[in-house]
């Protein structure tokens, strides 16, 4: 049954006035004549108009899919932007038999998702319309939304409107002294605007570039929610970004550091050796606090070329300090001795030597040697523990040696290991026609990625692991 008209302006006018109390309309995406919100809505025939066809869409006679509610909203035109976004903003229509008295309905995911569709779908225009949102109004709440409508439909093109609009805009000035009020960044608005972006991080490839570009010109309490969206990627390229900018701005360091340590405690080592060097700089900054996080992310990181200087940090006057140091010197090495330099010491110089006298000869053995000399180079690197993942590298070299036997022990070894260094190696040689060998070596991949895929080098290198 069709509402009649005057029952219809009077629930929108209800809506409208509960939404932006003190709106003008301003009409299509044009906020000229807006006061406080572009395109606000007034209780009158055409607003009225411009709700009643947005909700007809929402709620059609027969159920309807997104994607389809989106082509018909944006078949309404431009015009209809404003009646979208505020019920967008609202999460609300009005109710379906149009009377005054009647509450307002929640919208379900499907009519949410179909809002946000049809701004997409008309993208330029609404990002004209958020620009000038951005510019006139002052209304937190719906600035927030417009923030949160572009992280799920904008292109990363439109990052510094996001920020702009995170941004309060100031609303009084003082008449004593000019001075304009603004408020800060509350914590609640910062996680709105760390999930807008990493909705867009997760859409658009060029997003992480964009943010780190827009980085250095946001203020420190906008830099931190987009340092925390980078880091919440959990990805090569995020923790690069983030050691990029360790030292560009020392009131954030303290924040990248900790963040770099979330994001590499979400990957396997081994990391570059750029971003262990931009950690590594740390362990001897001014003050304990840095010192403290470096030292920690330095474990995560597994960085065994800072084992001298964690050694160093084991006599640090900061009890924190001191923890931190000696818990990544366990969780590099595999050993546990004491919180003590002279426990540590004697241990590393003795590695060292190592290095520099036995390994060279080892790992030449490990190709063409005999078989017995191969086997005994295995096992003698199979008992090292510093640093791990350059020695999975190394014992790599056996996986081609021409005996089998040779080759299944440096699968055991390599599984005992667990270093992602060795997989591409592991994974070649499931091929091999050894059934005892593509076993062991299939025993070793699943040790180090925790990954239980089947025996076949296809599978191992569809899954990019």
């Amino acid at each position: 049954m069709r509402l009649e008209h005057g029952v219809w302006l009077g629930a929108v006018g209800i809506f409208i006035s509960l939404l932006f109390p003190a709106a003008i309309f301003a009409g299509a995406t044009s906020v000229a004549s807006a006061v406080r919100l572009p395109g606000a809505i007034a209780a009158s025939e055409a607003q009225a108009e411009a709700i009643r066809n947005v909700v007809a869409v929402l709620r059609p006679a027969r159920p309807a899919a997104a994607e389809l509610m989106a082509s018909r909203l944006a078949i309404l035109g431009a015009g209809h932007i404003p009646a979208i976004f505020q019920i967008f903003h609202r999460g609300a229509a009005p109710g379906p038999d149009g009377s005054a008295e009647a509450k307002d309905v929640a919208l379900e995911p499907a009519q949410e998702r179909a809002l946000l569709l049809a701004m997409k779908r008309m993208g330029p225009a609404v990002n004209r319309y958020f620009r000038e949102l951005s510019r006139l109004s002052g209304d937190r709440e719906v600035r927030m939304s417009a923030v949160r409508a572009l992280g799920e439909i904008a292109s990363s093109a439109e990052l510094r409107l996001m920020l702009d609009l995170t941004r309060p805009k100031p609303e009084e000035i003082s008449p004593a002294d000019s001075i304009a009020v603004t408020e800060e960044l509350s914590d609640a608005d910062a996680d709105r605007f760390r999930a807008a972006i990493e909705a867009m991080l997760l859409r658009d490839a060029d997003a992480l570039a964009q943010v780190e570009s827009l980085l250095p010109l946001a203020e420190a309490e906008y830099a931190s929610p987009m340092i925390h969206a980078v880091a919440n990627q959990n990805s090569r390229s995020a923790l690069a970004v983030l050691t990029r900018h360790l030292g560009s701005r020392q009131e954030l360091d303290g924040l990248l550091l900790t963040d770099i340590g979330k994001c590499a405690a979400a990957q396997p080592a081994p990391f570059t050796q750029d971003v262990n060097a931009a950690v590594r700089r740390y362990l001897s900054a001014s003050t304990a606090e840095l010192v403290r996080e470096a030292a920690l992310v330095i474990g995560r990181l597994e960085d065994s070329d800072a084992l001298p200087n964690l050694v160093t940090l084991l006599s640090h006057s900061d009890r924190g300090v001191r923890q931190n140091a000696h818990w990544s010197l366990k969780r590099i090495t595999g050993l546990y001795f004491a919180a003590d330099p002279k426990a540590w010491s004697p241990w590393l110089e003795l590695e060292m030597a190592w290095w520099r006298d036995t390994a060279p000869k080892l790992f030449e053995k490990l190709e063409r040697a005999p078989i017995g000399e191969a086997m005994a180079s295995v096992q003698q690197i199979a008992r090292r523990r510093y640093p791990r993942h350059t020695l999975a590298g190394e014992l790599t070299r056996a996986l081609t040696h021409p005996e089998a036997e040779v080759r299944r022990l440096a699968c055991v070894a390599l599984g005992q290991f667990r270093s992602r260094p060795a997989v591409e190696g592991l994974i070649n040689v499931l091929d091999d026609p050894d059934p005892e060998l593509r076993a062991a070596a299939h025993r070793a991949l699943r040790s180090i990625t925790g990954t239980d895929l089947p025996p076949e080098r296809a599978s191992w290198i569809a899954a990019g692991l």
